[in-house]
């Protein structure tokens, strides 16, 4: 569900547009404090993004009904058509 490799960031250059989530720590259920990661599900060379630490979070929170709608929309393109 999130994918089979995690890609922790060591130094950042371009933070995006979400400047927080790559550089504030993540507060876990149990209070303490964890550096973000994003995950990644690789396939040969099919490589999708399947969230960060937030959506692990956010989703035992929730129940796991806000992370599973979110992957159900990609937004690359499907090339093999």
């Amino acid at each position: 569900m999130f994918g089979s490799h995690k890609l922790i960031f060591v130094k950042n250059r371009f933070l995006g547009s979400d400047v927080a989530g790559a550089v504030e720590l993540v507060r876990m259920q149990d209070g303490t404090l964890k550096k973000n990661f994003i995950n990644l599900q690789f396939e040969n060379f099919d490589i999708k993004e399947r969230g960060d630490l937030r959506d692990i979070v956010n989703q035992a929170d929730t129940g796991g009904t806000t992370l599973e709608r979110a992957n159900e929309q990609d937004d690359v393109p499907d090339f093999n058509n």
